[in-house]
């Protein structure tokens, strides 16, 4: 005997996962979970074929999965699932990449760049020097950002936490003392 909660065949997946939204949009926390359970694992294969070299398919999968939390009631449970969830998917993607295009670049000199600084070994004493000179030229905030991202290796989350700002405002700062370390070290805009 199954339960309305119990996992689909692959024959009738969309007409329960309809089921588990309609009754998740009604509170029903249990066909909620069981839906975002079957989700993750569906999600997953779907981003497989869409995903680009470099993105992150654990990212890609929960950024679908917030999507449809915060557009849950926009389903209309008379309409099928799958295409309301694909065009949730594509948006959802779209965001996370144009959102990736507006972060900042990680280092004026390239992913070597600032790592020099935290290598001491690395024979590249002079480049370190100029960047610790560069870095001390920052205004406090901006240097503030880069040393937490950078030569901390703290996340934005981490680094935005740790100084009490929110991960945009950091982002902000970092961005502004990346553009500044080029010009001070002569790499131009």
């Amino acid at each position: 005997m199954t339960s309305e909660h119990d996992t689909p065949t692959r024959s009738d997946a969309g007409d329960q996962r309809a089921r588990w939204m309609a009754l998740a949009q009604q509170g029903d926390q249990a066909a909620y979970a069981q839906l975002l359970e079957d989700l993750d694992r569906y999600v997953r294969r779907v981003l497989r074929g869409q995903m680009r070299p470099g993105e992150d398919l654990d990212d890609a999968s929960q950024e679908v999965l917030l999507t449809m939390h915060r557009a849950m009631r926009t389903y209309d449970a008379s309409r099928p699932f799958e295409p309301w969830f694909h065009a949730l998917v594509r948006h959802a993607l779209a965001s996370m990449r144009r959102r990736r295009r507006r972060e900042p670049a990680t280092d004026p000199m390239g992913d070597e760049g600032l790592a020099v600084v935290g290598s001491r070994d690395s024979g590249t004493a002079d480049i370190a020097r100029a960047v610790d000179a560069a870095l001390e030229r920052l205004p406090p905030a901006q240097r503030d950002a880069v040393r937490l991202l950078k030569l901390d290796g703290l996340s934005v989350d981490e680094a935005a936490e740790r100084i009490g700002i929110s991960p945009g405002n950091l982002r902000v700062r970092a961005h502004r003392g990346y553009q500044a370390l080029r010009r001070l070290l002569g790499f131009g805009e």
